[in-house]
């Protein structure tokens, strides 16, 4: 497995070209994300009005691999599910968390709050 998992934040800041969009794009080739984090994506882009064929071909074009949210993701992420809660974390980024839990990967994110969370995950904010 690689050894960095993308958060929604840093897909959505390289396809959006936000700030800190170069740091995202530095640690692109052969990186994960879960796909429950490639769902936020795709509905938050749906919501600014994109269509989901033309984010989803930019995706694919990607050097991204997509990981599916498995048993022992769901496993590790309800262990920190409520401390996660408590800091207004959502259920996707416990998944992204949780990804680079399991595959022991750095996760990128523009999230602060998430170094809040001591549950031993490695983090690399973009922003």
């Amino acid at each position: 497995m690689s050894n960095v998992v993308l958060d929604a934040s840093a897909l959505l800041a390289l396809s959006n070209r936000e700030p800190g969009h170069e740091v995202v794009a530095k640690h692109l080739p052969g990186a994960l994300i879960s796909a429950v984090n490639l769902s936020e994506v795709y509905a938050k882009a749906l919501a600014k009005g994109s269509l989901l064929e033309d984010v989803s071909r930019y995706v694919r074009q990607l050097p991204l691999v997509t990981v599916a949210f498995d048993d022992q993701q769901a496993a590790v992420a309800a262990t920190f599910r409520q401390q996660a809660r408590n800091l207004k974390i959502s259920f996707a980024d416990t998944a992204c968390l949780a990804l680079g839990l399991v595959s022991d990967s750095m996760v990128v994110t523009a999230d602060h709050d998430w170094e809040k969370l001591e549950i031993g995950a490695k983090l690399k904010l973009f922003r």
